[in-house]
């Protein structure tokens, strides 16, 4: 559970900001939480809480047609407050609140691995931010001037080795030196905080259309026929196989729960599984 309090603080911090952003913090954290190889009984409850509040809270998060888009505009928030703490520190601010954007920049850089593994120059970033972050927060409990930063962000990071996920490792000590510079978690959703940069816009253009079936492009449109095999298990809406009208949002909706329910299965709880499958097929048979 501490290893994902990073990402979870983040999310609070972001929900009224950039509920899209909060979206996928919570996100990446149930996504790390169900590969914990041992659940506890906190972990579980913190997962069901999770999956619960992401439910709620998809309708305001504002998703793109894809993920793809979403990825975009999260790599750009990452990149401006990545951008901003750089700028600060070659402005020759180098304090507890610039070591304190570098740190959450690394934060926001992490989640993106829910898209994929990152790419070389998002690595390099990442790792540049988190040790950059913990040498001025070093230098600011010290009472010590920091040196200055390298000529650029990229190459080897001095001192560095292995994954550099910000999954907590620094929160502790980051802490100590910014907290007077970024709201803490509170139960209310804080107000933005100091770090936050302008909200990045990506024009999310329409969804490009289908390929026409081989009838329809020769003017002979058919439907598939409308198919009911059995009875709905009980607790389910009744089903209905014409998927023509299932759209790309729906079905990565529908991957998202069935994802869980495999992981949760993994650990044993069938309780989760049941309760993700169900959504699954609620999602799909309900378009």
């Amino acid at each position: 559970v501490k290893a994902l309090a990073p990402f979870l603080q983040r999310a609070d911090e972001m929900s009224r900001a950039d509920p899209k952003v909060a979206y996928y913090c919570r996100m990446y954290a149930v996504e790390e939480g169900m590969k914990a190889k041992e659940r506890s009984a906190e972990l579980n409850a913190l997962m069901g809480e999770l999956l619960k509040q992401l439910e709620s809270n998809k309708a305001g998060a504002a998703l793109a047609e894809t993920r793809e888009e979403d990825e975009l505009y999260l790599e750009n928030f990452a990149m401006k407050l990545f951008a901003k703490a750089d700028k600060a520190d070659r402005a020759n601010k180098r304090d507890a609140k610039t070591a304190k954007m570098f740190y959450v920049s690394g934060v926001f850089i992490e989640i993106l691995n829910q898209f994929g593994p990152l790419n070389e120059d998002m690595g390099e970033k990442q790792r540049y931010a988190a040790w950059r972050g913990a040498e001025l927060s070093g230098a600011a409990r010290e009472g010590k001037t920091p040196p200055v930063p390298p000529d650029d962000t990229t190459g080897t990071v001095p001192g560095a080795s292995g994954d550099a996920s910000n999954g907590g490792g620094e929160e502790s000590s980051m802490g100590e030196a910014g907290d007077a510079d970024v709201e803490r978690t509170d139960p209310a959703p804080p107000e933005p905080p100091a770090w936050l940069p302008p909200a990045p816009h990506h024009p999310v253009s329409p969804p490009s259309a289908p390929p026409m079936p081989p009838h329809a492009a020769n003017g002979h449109p058919s439907a598939p026929p409308n198919v009911v095999y059995g009875n709905a298990p009980p607790g389910l809406p009744p089903p209905n196989y014409n998927t023509d009208n299932i759209g790309i949002p729906a079905i990565a909706d529908a991957q998202m729960h069935a994802k869980f329910a495999v992981s949760a299965l993994a650990h044993e709880d069938v309780h989760t599984a049941i309760d993700n499958l169900r959504k699954a097929l609620a999602v799909l048979s309900t378009k």
